[in-house]
């Protein structure tokens, strides 16, 4: 029996849109949020790391309780979308004030990141994202369908999240860089989520929960199963109407419900290590790696792959008969080239890194994809076997899964870089690699003529001999001999030094030396210094003009 179908093309893409909305702020809290809060405002990683603990654990809980409310909404626009609507606009107001934490004590400071990140994730987002999720349920009873928005919803987010990651370090640098450049970047994110996430919500519209039921006796994917209880046995609810259950009641169904349980356990899983990913990412390509350009194209190859394998999800669920038999495959390569991505990590290769994160994304996308087409299963399982609707309260573990499991990952990469003694306001971190001193003269022959020059370039390298561009250091130059130093300096456009100094300060881990030739032929010797760094000595010659020879 084909099912009936609910959507056109065009809401399906509304729907899935929905999740850019989500992923303006939800990527850039993620991903960036501690390190505006270390770099531009200069707080403690491990306090940070602790108050999102603490604001997760407040966030579960709201989880739940919003659910019940909008489970009891009644509305000419449904129960799910006066929520998302209304919700995004609290969260794109916390998302800018977020990252505009104001000069004063530092503990107020701490209060004030608090306050507004805890409003952010369980107010505003806990509201907004339920109502997001749970409305992939009452737009559509369709089961092919719910798999498809599962799909085209999470391309919205891998897109934005590449999107993200590849512009906004440009962006804040752009709009003036610091406290400055971060608090422009949120103010254009949290204008676009508010108008991307209106026109999600009044693109679709609410099935009626009579249509749903007729829908879910059909069948359903746990019962063909073999899963289900196809007799529907009723409890002591009857039939109540879900906007007479009671909260205690709803906590009781849910996990009565052992596939929410399941469900919730991978939620928890996956965003914990997203949370742990995303946080780290932007630190890993700044101190590890040596450029922070590098997290655009890492995000590159890990959603690229993603975008790819869910358009042909719901192909594969096709294929296989089943949601699980596709993720179970999935996962048995995920693991597999998670050893690989180590492997590289651990020696710097790039090329390996980036191979192992292509595929393990592949390999992992089909779960992202149907995680959500999951919940809405299991929700019309408590339907058939109770005669409750309780979309927003079981849906409240996507939401609970990916802001609790988040918050420990955020939280770990917070007490890690204090351990590691991290200071965002130093331009040398402690217990890094390393730095050693480089010089290179672009010639080492001149004419006698005192008019010809040599350019030196001084850069910092680790003990491999790759750039640092985050080190910085006082660099010295002596020339002795048959020439002079004509000039120091580096790019630094904020620096008021003379290019007559014979000392300076590297600017992105370089400075640039020019030796002018004498008039009379001889030895140039040029010594270079750094504190900490064995000191480089280059020798340079000059020739009698009437036998000089390019």
């Amino acid at each position: 029996m084909n099912e009936k179908k609910y959507l056109k093309w065009y809401q399906k893409v509304a729907y899935g849109s929905g999740d850019m909305a989500s992923n303006c702020g939800y990527a850039l809290i993620s991903s960036f949020v501690m390190l505006y809060l270390t770099n531009a405002v200069g707080l403690n990683s491990a306090v940070i790391g602790t108050l999102m603990m603490v604001s997760k654990l407040l966030d579960g809980v709201s989880d739940i309780f919003f659910g019940g409310l909008m489970d009891k909404t009644k509305s000419r626009m449904g129960q799910a979308r006066p929520w998302m609507l209304f919700g995004q606009i609290g969260v794109s107001a916390c998302l800018f004030l977020v990252f505009c934490i104001p000069d004063m004590g530092q503990s107020m400071q701490y209060a004030y990141f608090f306050v507004f990140y805890t409003a952010f994730n369980a107010v505003f987002y806990t509201a907004n994202s339920i109502a997001y999720a749970a409305l992939a349920a009452k737009i559509t009873k369709n089961g092919q369908e719910r798999v498809q928005l599962g799909s085209i919803r999470f391309i919205f987010a891998t897109f934005t999240t590449l999107v993200i990651s590849y512009n906004v370090m440009g962006l804040v640098e752009r709009f003036g860089g610091g406290a400055k450049g971060w608090r422009m970047v949120a103010f254009i994110f949290a204008l676009t989520a508010l108008a991307v996430n209106t026109f999600c919500v009044l693109m679709v519209k609410e099935v009626p929960d009579d249509e749903g039921q007729a829908a879910g006796e059909a069948g359903n994917s746990l019962e063909q199963a073999g899963t289900g209880d196809a007799s529907g046995k009723i409890g002591a609810l009857g039939s109540k109407a879900a906007e007479k259950v009671g909260f205690g009641t709803s906590l009781q169904l849910l996990f009565k419900n052992p596939y929410y349980i399941i469900i919730l356990g991978l939620y928890l899983v996956n965003y914990i290590y997203s949370g742990i990913t995303q946080g780290s990412a932007i630190y890993f390509m700044t101190y590890y790696m040596g450029d922070p350009a590098l997290l655009g194209t890492f995000s590159l190859f890990q959603l690229v792959p993603v975008m790819i394998i869910l358009t042909v999800t719901p192909m594969l669920v096709k294929k296989f008969g089943s949601m699980w038999k596709v993720n179970l495959y999935a996962r048995v390569i995920t693991l597999l080239m998670g050893v690989v991505f180590i492997a590289g990590a651990l020696s710097k290769n790039l090329p390996v890194m980036l191979f192992a994160t292509f595929f393990r994304n592949m390999a992992g996308g089909p779960l992202t994809g149907t995680l959500n087409a999951l919940v809405a299963e299991t929700s019309d399982y408590t339907w058939r076997t109770q005669k409750v609707r309780i979309d927003g309260v079981m849906f409240s573990c996507s939401s609970i899964g990916v802001k609790l499991g988040g918050g420990i990952g955020s939280a770990v990469v917070g007490w890690l870089l204090a351990l590691g003694g991290f200071d965002g306001k130093a331009a040398v971190q402690p217990a890094g690699e390393e730095v050693r001193l480089c010089a290179k003269a672009d010639r080492e022959r001149m004419p006698a003529d005192g008019e010809a020059l040599s350019f030196i370039t001084i850069k910092l390298t680790d003990k491999d001999g790759r750039e640092n561009l985050f080190a910085s250091k006082k660099i010295s130059v002596a020339v002795e001999g048959a020439g002079r130093l004509a000039a120091l300096g580096s790019a630094d456009p904020q620096s008021l030094r003379s290019y007559d100094d014979t000392e300076w300060e590297t600017y992105d881990g370089y400075v640039l030396a020019v030796v002018r030739a004498g008039e009379e032929a001889g030895r140039i010797q040029a010594t270079i210094k750094a504190e900490g760094c064995e000191e480089v000595k280059l020798e340079l010659v000059t020739e009698p003009q009437k036998t000089w020879r390019p």
